[in-house]
């Protein structure tokens, strides 16, 4: 008998690894944007590919350890390490199945890596590529901050409300938050306060995650809030709402420190963190609806996913909205077919990294309703081993 699932295709994850296209971004006429004049800026390019013939899968996220120049992934049974530059493998940590987040802490010589699959949060030494520690979170396992001001790690995860928190250099839980909501995003300004995207109610866990698709048993965009906590007293401040902002979702903390970047259906917005107004905003038409993707604070620019308005309702669409040096968000930028997710930046040299791999489709037996109310077979990406590579992308 065929299973039948009503569920939305989160864009939130939607751009997979191995459903990237192009070579360039470049401006597109669908998209308009009422932001503040300024210089757009330089058009990214790409600027080299790096075979990886040993790798079969990716499973989670790509981490990019800016210091050393490494990045980090998942391949389903362990983690690989490698040099950016060439792709060759420095390092192999057995037995992290699934790094959901990585989180780096270069002034304690630590990365932090959060295993969904097992439950762990797992402590590296980044001078030797050893697991130092291994702890058992839980539910807490999809996401993880550390904040450098108190040398704490925090972890939480999407079907819990409560945040754990740790001493980043001893591995020991000392403290736990009821958020009172389910986190959907969080982030740190690294000078003691974290904010969170939270839902009041629980996303539940993902009946089928796969690249390109994420299936879950509420339907989304769930309705959000956002609220801060205080990371030396590890007290909840009271939780706000922006009423200008549709499906709001937290997407990070600019460079300055000052404001949060928040995505929106169809709009980028930024708000001052202190006042809580909206202090600048981009409004994108021609793709709809636009949910947030990423943020790169080192970059300065939030790369959102849409499907095209005309001619074909199903095509997705890549925007770009960048943050200048003075706090303006320029004029949007179209990056036809160019899907970055997951993606690892590095501010200091204007790059960002991505894996590519040739696919086939595959069909899970499932349906689902996608935008328009109608229902369709749930079709997957399958990365086709051996066929995996290092993308780069740079500005300059």
């Amino acid at each position: 008998m065929k299973r039948h699932l009503v569920a939305l295709l989160l864009v939130v994850v939607a751009c997979s690894p191995y459903l990237v296209r192009g070579q360039s971004f470049s401006s597109g006429a669908q998209v308009t944007s009422n932001a503040s004049a300024s210089e757009p800026p330089k058009p990214y390019r790409l600027v080299r590919t790096i075979p990886l013939p040993f790798l079969k899968e990716m499973s989670g996220q790509l981490g990019y350890d800016q210091e050393n120049g490494r990045l980090f992934f998942s391949d389903g049974k362990d983690l690989d390490i490698v040099n950016a530059s060439d792709g060759q493998r420095v390092g192999l940590a057995s037995k992290i199945r699934r790094a959901s987040d990585i989180a780096f802490a270069p002034d304690i010589h630590r990365a932090f890596i959060a295993d969904s699959d097992s439950r762990a949060l797992f402590a590296m030494d980044l001078s030797t590529l050893t697991v130092v520690q291994k702890i058992n979170v839980g539910a807490e396992s999809w996401s993880v901050l550390y904040d450098p001001d108190t040398k704490k790690v925090f972890t939480t995860g999407v079907s819990s409300s409560t945040c754990k928190v740790f001493d980043a250099g001893a591995g020991k839980q000392i403290g736990s938050v009821k958020l009172h909501g389910y986190p959907l995003r969080a982030a740190s300004d690294s000078h003691g306060h974290i904010y969170f995207n939270l839902a009041s109610t629980n996303p539940g866990t993902p009946l089928l995650e796969a690249p390109g698709v994420l299936v879950t048993p509420t339907p989304l965009p769930l309705k959000s809030d956002l609220a801060e906590l205080d990371t030396r007293t590890l007290f909840m401040g009271n939780r706000w709402n922006e009423p200008s902002c549709a499906f709001l979702s937290l997407m990070g903390i600019d460079q300055s420190g000052q404001d949060l970047v928040l995505g929106c259906q169809n709009s980028v917005k930024l708000m001052d963190r202190q006042t809580r107004k909206i202090v600048a905003s981009a409004a994108i038409t021609g793709v709809r609806p636009v949910a947030s993707l990423i943020f790169s604070s080192s970059l300065g620019d939030v790369f959102l996913l849409g499907l095209d308005e005309q001619p074909d309702s199903h095509r997705r669409k890549m925007v770009i909205v960048h943050e200048d040096s003075s706090g303006h968000l320029g004029p949007a930028m179209l990056a036809p077919q160019l899907l970055v997710l997951p993606g690892a930046f590095d501010g200091a040299k204007q790059q960002f990294f991505t894996l590519q791999s040739e696919t086939t489709t595959v069909d899970t037996g499932l349906f689902m309703q996608v935008p328009g109310g109608q229902m369709t077979h749930l079709r997957v990406p399958r990365p086709i081993p051996g066929t995996f590579r290092i993308v780069v992308y740079s500005r300059n």
